[in-house]
């Protein structure tokens, strides 16, 4: 997916994950060449998991990353992640 279209909510962009957690995932995608969680969506394109690896992806310069989509959530589920 082109990472452009991924639409990023309030709940992720007002809090930046800590230096640790983004040093980790950073390590593994250099070791592995993929991230060791997906980064998913929702069907109209909001992140709903998966922020960090996301911010990853971005500061390596890729614009396509596999992307999972999460479908037929429930309006409390759904309020929940996003």
């Amino acid at each position: 997916m082109n990472l452009d279209q991924v639409k990023i909510s309030k709940n992720f962009s007002e809090h930046f994950p800590s230096t640790q957690k983004l040093n980790e995932c950073h390590n593994y995608f250099r070791k592995h060449g993929y991230l060791d969680r997906q980064i998913v969506v929702d069907e109209n394109g909001y992140l709903i998991d998966g922020y960090i690896g996301y911010i990853i992806v971005r500061a390596q310069g890729l614009n396509n990353y596999p992307v999972a989509t999460k479908i037929n959530f429930d309006e409390e589920e759904k309020y929940d992640e996003i």
